[in-house]
């Protein structure tokens, strides 16, 4: 995760239009084209990437009313690329939405304690923070 911060730190300067919007903290916007985008150090974990853009493309349709587009910029890589959205994945993250409720009503697992849990930025989700 330090070296994602660092990367990002070091690629672009942050889009501060996107602050205080919504408890959202997308990386970019393209206000005119309507388009969010999610910036990542490399490639890896693409799937996940692409449903966090796809998720503050979908909120900021609902909230204003617009289309809005995801997008994920590699920075390693130089090269950004949109992501469609459709039915089926709009369907998928309504129910990992239903099953993260569910966790939050679910206690951490007593006994887990790895260094990582200092840094992680799920730990509030576990009532590690």
């Amino acid at each position: 995760m330090a070296l994602g911060t660092l990367a990002h730190a070091t690629s672009k300067v942050r889009d501060r239009s996107v602050e205080g919007l919504l408890g959202l903290a997308p990386d970019r916007i393209d206000w005119e084209r309507r388009i969010v985008v999610e910036a990542k150090g490399k490639g890896g974990a693409a799937d996940a990437v692409s449903r966090q853009a796809v998720y503050y493309a979908l909120m900021l349709s609902a909230r204003t009313g617009d289309e809005w587009r995801p997008a994920v910029e590699v920075i390693s890589e130089r090269r950004t690329r949109e992501v469609e959205i459709n039915d089926g994945l709009v369907a998928e993250m309504l129910s990992s939405a239903r099953e993260l409720a569910s966790l939050a009503e679910t206690p951490c697992p007593e006994g887990i304690s790895a260094p990582i849990c200092r840094t992680c930025s799920y730990a509030r989700l576990c009532g590690k923070s």
